[in-house]
């Protein structure tokens, strides 16, 4: 922890942050290192499958829109359609 404090690339925002964590921040380190890469990809992955959900979505939107002949608005309006979505596929 000193060491990273004394780091000329921390923020001091960073050294405060990890300094009211670092109770929360050792057990981590308790565990070997595979269980930490383990625990580093779960999270990358749930990040991009949290994206690729929005993505999904919104496409989905932008079909029915289209299939009820409700194009897109031109000025950006996010007014959903009051038509059935794809919910249940983007879910």
């Amino acid at each position: 922890m000193e060491a990273f404090a004394e780091s000329p690339g921390a923020l001091s925002g960073d050294r405060a942050e990890l300094a009211s964590n670092w109770n929360l921040v050792i057990p981590f380190f308790a565990f070997p290192e595979a269980v930490r890469r383990v625990i580093y990809t779960t999270n990358a992955i749930e990040v991009l499958n949290s994206k690729l959900r929005r993505a999904v979505r919104a496409i989905c939107r932008l079909l029915t829109r289209l299939r009820n002949g409700n194009a897109p608005r031109a000025n950006g309006s996010r007014r959903r359609p009051n038509s059935p979505s794809c919910s249940t596929i983007a879910s």
